[in-house]
């Protein structure tokens, strides 16, 4: 688990396993391993992209039917083992329709949605194409989170702080080491970088509280029991040996990730236990901080026009 200010990129606490500390430097699961990202990876590499070239917006009507099929066999498939036809593009989202994704990425293009995550939001363990192989730049790692290697759960993280204001923040575990006299030893300057602008950045926003609400983290009880909004998407991957859920509230942004040392199937356990360790860890985060008692709200800039569609 790594909990961040979204303003600032500070990470502000680090969980890099459970049980108790079996020795110094070892490995953390928050910073070290890699892992396929599944569909925490929609967002950041189709969705968004998409929304800031202006090729989507919350009611593009999307297609969920297969993309094509072999020997009767439909490809690809939703987690439900269903297809709706034809729905609009916040609830593709909110239900993370893997048909979607995949005619998505081939209207936002390949090397726009790889640049997009890599050169961008700095998720460097992605893998370029290079010597004839097309690294994490194919529909597989680009649509449906099935990277070659994978990320990690601070990159992944940190990527999401672009939903705040249209930034990316560089997460930063200090800012400054000084010496006994004061002298500066190493410093860590808090820099961002302009990803989005701050109309998407905020329709993203909007399209992922929906997935909170009547998507795949609908069970998710900090709303509910809080009044803080909350904003996020959820990942499984292949066999469901990594669970993801990147959830973020107007002040905090939490990311978590559960698996096996050595990948290994988690099918036996029901619905995603990331997002009841994110519940109880940000309902705590937020009594600390205040927001739960702050009448938080997601910004909601001017310029972004609110109208009704049928």
């Amino acid at each position: 688990l790594m909990l961040i200010d979204p303003h600032t990129g500070d990470v502000l606490a680090v969980a890099g396993a459970v049980g108790e500390k079996q020795g110094d430097r070892v490995q953390s699961f928050a910073w070290d391993p890699r892992r396929p990202a599944g569909s925490t990876v929609k967002p950041l590499a189709l969705w968004a992209p998409a929304a800031e070239e202006g090729l989507i917006d919350w009611s593009t009507v999307m297609d969920d039917s297969p993309v094509w099929e072999d020997d009767g066999e439909p490809w690809p498939h939703n987690a439900d083992g269903t297809y709706r036809g034809p729905v609009i593009a916040a609830d593709a989202l909110a239900l993370s329709l893997n048909t979607t994704a995949v005619r998505l990425l081939d209207t936002v293009g390949r090397a726009r949605a790889f640049s997009f995550l890599h050169d961008t939001l700095e998720m460097r363990s992605l893998c370029p194409a290079a010597d004839g192989s097309p690294g994490d730049t194919t529909t597989a790692s680009l649509a449906l989170g099935q990277q070659a290697v994978g990320v990690t759960l601070r990159e992944l993280t940190a990527a999401y702080t672009v939903f705040t204001d249209g930034v990316y923040r560089r997460p930063v575990s200090y800012r400054r080491v000084t010496g006994p006299d004061g002298q500066v030893l190493l410093e860590n300057p808090v820099t961002g970088t302009v990803a989005l602008s701050r109309e998407t950045a905020a329709l993203m926003t909007a399209m992922l509280t929906r997935v909170t609400t009547i998507g795949t983290a609908s069970t998710l009880k900090l709303t509910r029991e809080t009044g803080v909004p909350c904003a996020g998407k959820t990942g499984t991957t292949q066999y469901c040996c990594d669970r993801w859920f990147i959830g973020y509230t107007p002040d905090l942004l939490c990311g978590v990730w559960m698996g096996y040392e050595y990948p290994q199937p988690m099918e036996d356990i029901r619905g995603n236990p990331c997002i009841g360790v994110f519940d109880g860890v940000m309902r705590t985060a937020e009594r600390i901080t205040g927001g739960a008692d702050a009448g938080l709200r997601f910004p909601m800039p001017p310029d972004l026009v609110r109208v009704t569609v049928c």
